[in-house]
């Protein structure tokens, strides 16, 4: 009886702890992906990149692929430059746990406003990030896609 009580004992405890390592696992993306949706929405295009891989991969909703945090800044450079971007609204992220990595993935609305002409547009979509754990405990995007809903 006291064996499998200790086991018992055991047992829970073992649950318990990989329990709060997932939680803290799902934070810790939770405040990546919150803080790079914060540094998008506030137009801080370096703070923007740092939640990036310097590798990383993002495909367009039209299937071309771009790898590498500087062709990103590239692009992001000229967006800001032409146009305001205001995240009108985005939901709280769907976190999914895998071995090696987090795929997180969540919609968006926003609006992009030509500084030249004055026009915008409205953009409704899907993100979805894959997210890796770096050296430093750090977690960053891997990979990126969006696909729109209009």
């Amino acid at each position: 009886m006291k064996k499998t009580l200790l086991i018992a004992v055991l047992l829970f405890a073992f649950c318990l702890i990989a329990q709060n390592k997932t939680e803290n696992v799902r934070e810790a993306v939770y405040q990546s992906w919150s803080g790079l949706y914060e540094a998008y929405a506030s137009g801080d295009l370096e703070k923007m990149l740092s939640y990036y891989q310097d590798d990383v991969i993002r495909m367009g909703t039209n299937g071309t692929i771009q790898k590498g945090k500087e062709l990103f800044r590239k692009n992001w450079m000229q967006t800001y430059e032409e146009n305001e971007v205001i995240m009108n609204h985005y939901s709280e992220p769907t976190i999914l746990m895998a071995s090696d990595h987090i795929t997180t993935y969540n919609t968006y609305d926003e609006t992009f406003i030509n500084k030249e002409s004055g026009e915008s547009e409205r953009i409704q979509g899907t993100w979805i990030a894959i997210w890796k754990q770096q050296d430093d405990g750090s977690w960053k995007a891997r990979m990126t896609t969006w696909h729109l809903h209009n």
